[in-house]
């Protein structure tokens, strides 16, 4: 798969995952038994996260693939995955929080 498809698909990843995550009663059907359940509601932010950092790392595996190789470049995606996943949720907690 070129870099480039590779980005873009991790960029569907995140855009999905912070999607799931905000609105996690559409994971499941209405007519569902439990569908508005606290376990179901926790198990869709979770595949939230997870789609979050997938897409990230695999953006950020492309991405570094370009600078370095080898084990420099799994840390530093990694890390660059961990950082995009941990900002996109920590930013939009604090922009979700009524002003003062």
């Amino acid at each position: 798969m070129p870099k480039v498809m590779v980005i873009l698909v991790g960029c569907i990843f995140v855009g999905f995952g912070r999607w799931l995550y905000s609105n996690p009663r559409r994971m499941t059907p209405d007519w569902w038994p439990g569908a508005n359940s606290k376990t179901i509601n926790d198990f869709s932010r979770f595949m939230g996260i997870a789609f979050v950092f997938v897409g990230a790392a695999s953006a950020s595996f492309a991405i570094t693939e370009l600078f370095v190789g080898g084990l420099a470049q799994v840390i530093l995606a990694l890390a660059c995955a961990s950082t995009i996943t941990w900002a996109s949720f920590r930013a939009c907690s604090i922009l979700a929080r009524p002003s003062r």
